[in-house]
C-alpha cells in the first residue's frame, strides 16, 4: 500500500510512504496502517505542520492569522530550522503566541504553547521560577478552560500540576490526555517521559513503546525521552541504544548513558561516558535536566 499526500493548489507531493503488511486481516491491516499515517502526518514536526509553516513564511508579518501565528510559535519554541531549545527561541515563542490570542482570544493551542514556553523555562532555568510556574499553571488551565476536549489542553496541565508536585491530579490529566488522543504519538511520548517520577514505571515503557509503533519515523527528540524512560524502566540495553542517538549531549545525559552502560557490564563504554561528563561539566556547559 502507498499513501501519498498532495497539495492541491501546486500538485506538489508533501510526504509518501509504502506500507508492506501481509494480507491476512485487512481490517486490522486497515487500522494499522491509518494509525501510523495519523501519528505521522500530525504532531509538532509532522509533514503537515510542515508543510504549513513553509506555506506561512512566505506571508507578511501582517498578515498572519491567530493559527498562523500559533504555528510559527511552536516552530520557535523548539528552536527553528537549527533546533534545539534557546533562549532566544523561547522569547520569539512568548511573542508569536501572545500575538495570536490578541487575535483570537479562544485559541486553546495558543496557551497550549505559553504553558510549554514557561515550562521550558523552568526546566532551563530561565527566569524567576515562582513566576514561571504561575504562568505555567494560568496558561495550562486556560488552555483547559476553551478546550477540554483537546488532549493536548490537558496534556500540558498534567505538566503544571506535575511541576508543582501535585502528582494524583497530575496523573488524573495525563489519564485524560491519552483517552482524548491515543493515537497522538509526541503525547503519549511526553506522558511517557513525567510518569516514572510517579513510580509509574513500566506504564511509561509501555507508553514509550506504543509511541514508536505509530510513528516508527519519529522526530528526534524522542530519544533523549526514550532513553530516559527505558533507564527507569530497567531496560538499560534500550536505554543506551536511544541515547546514543541523542543529538547534543549534555553532562546529565551521559551521566544516565554512563549508568546504563554499567548496568550491561559495559564498563569501557561507562567510563567513556563518566569522562564525558566530567569533560562538560568541568567546562560549564552541564545542563541540569
Amino acid at each position: 500500500m502507498t499513501a501519498q499526500l498532495v497539495d492541491a493548489r501546486t500538485g506538489g507531493q508533501v510526504w509518501s510512504n509504502r506500507y508492506d503488511r501481509p494480507a491476512t486481516d485487512l481490517f486490522k491491516v486497515q487500522s494499522d496502517v491509518t494509525e501510523k499515517i495519523a501519528a505521522t502526518l500530525t504532531g509538532y514536526e509532522g509533514a503537515v505542520a510542515e508543510a504549513e509553516r513553509s506555506i506561512i513564511r512566505r506571508k507578511p508579518p501582517t498578515d498572519l492569522t491567530a493559527y498562523e501565528s500559533y504555528l510559527l510559535g511552536m516552530a520557535a519554541k523548539h528552536g527553528g530550522a537549527g533546533g534545539g531549545v534557546t533562549k532566544e527561541g523561547l522569547d520569539e515563542a512568548e511573542r508569536l503566541f501572545r500575538k495570536a490570542i490578541a487575535i483570537d482570544p479562544q485559541l486553546a493551542r495558543a496557551f497550549v504553547g505559553l504553558a510549554y514556553v514557561y515550562e521550558y523555562r523552568l526546566e532551563f532555568g530561565l527566569g524567576t521560577p515562582a513566576d514561571n510556574q504561575a504562568k505555567h499553571m494560568e496558561a495550562a488551565r486556560n488552555a483547559v478552560r476553551l478546550d477540554p476536549n483537546d488532549g493536548e489542553t490537558q496534556l500540558v496541565l498534567g505538566h503544571a500540576f506535575a511541576y508543582h508536585g501535585m502528582s494524583d491530579q497530575a496523573l488524573e490529566q495525563f489519564a485524560r490526555a491519552e483517552a482524548l488522543a491515543p493515537n497522538n504519538a509526541d503525547l503519549l511520548i511526553l506522558i511517557a517521559w513525567y510518569i516514572p517520577q510517579f513510580g509509574q514505571y513500566d506504564r511509561a515503557v509501555e507508553l514509550a513503546e506504543k509511541a514508536l509503533q505509530l510513528n516508527p519515523n519519529y522526530p528526534y527528540w524522542y530519544n533523549q525521552e526514550l532513553r530516559y524512560v527505558y533507564f527507569f524502566g530497567r531496560r538499560f540495553d534500550k536505554s543506551v541504544k536511544y541515547a546514543k542517538r541523542v543529538t547534543d549531549p549534555f553532562a546529565m545525559h551521559y551521566a544516565y548513558l554512563a549508568a546504563a552502560s554499567a548496568m550491561i557490564d559495559d564498563m569501557a563504554g561507562a567510563k567513556a561516558a563518566a569522562a564525558e561528563v566530567l569533560r562538560l561539566d568541568r567546562i560549564g556547559v552541564s545542563r541540569n535536566i
